[in-house]
């Protein structure tokens, strides 16, 4: 806290509280603030994207890999949360991962998706690929496997459109 305190009146007034006017009640509730910010031991960053936050990879069901900096939690819409624990490991490696022995492609889809939380620890921004051929030749199934490893996916994304919708739909949680 610095100062009268206005900047947090200001935050509360603009998330919708309804301050009193009386200087006596806004300094009550201000060393009310001061005394509780003494007493927390811990803070917890609220964080929107699942990913890398304070050192440690936050995952979607609040799992949390590492020992981050400081107390993390996902608070993102789980509407545009498409990431979810589906099955076992066990299972993924019997069902999906054991048919990328002696597929290049398929082994190649499959490790795109581990490959890329390890980007940020890099500084590398993101990329993509483009698999391509003949109807039938396993374009689509390596795209499923690619994201199983997320978990379920119920409906893959088309690249059908206009260049700035596709650019669009890159950008979307």
């Amino acid at each position: 806290m610095r100062g009268d305190g206005s900047h947090v009146f200001d935050a509360l007034a603009d998330g919708g509280m309804s301050l009193p006017p009386e200087s006596t009640l806004r300094k009550d509730l201000l060393a009310y603030f001061c005394k509780a910010q003494e007493l927390v031991r811990d803070q917890i960053l609220s964080v929107n994207s699942l990913g890398w936050h304070k050192g440690a990879f936050l995952l979607p069901m609040g799992e949390v890999i590492g020992k981050p900096t400081q107390m993390v939690r996902f608070a993102g819409s789980s509407s545009h949360n498409h990431a979810r624990k589906n099955g076992t490991l066990q299972g993924w490696q019997q069902n999906v991962a054991k048919y990328g022995t002696g597929n290049p492609y398929l082994a190649f889809s499959l490790c795109v998706p581990f490959a890329a939380p390890l980007l940020y620890l890099f500084n590398n921004d993101g990329g993509g690929f483009n698999l391509f051929g003949d109807s039938s030749k396993g374009k689509s199934t390596c795209t499923k496997a690619a994201a199983s490893v997320w978990g379920l996916v119920t409906k893959l994304p088309t690249w059908r459109g206009t260049s700035n919708g596709i650019r669009g739909s890159g950008r979307k949680p």
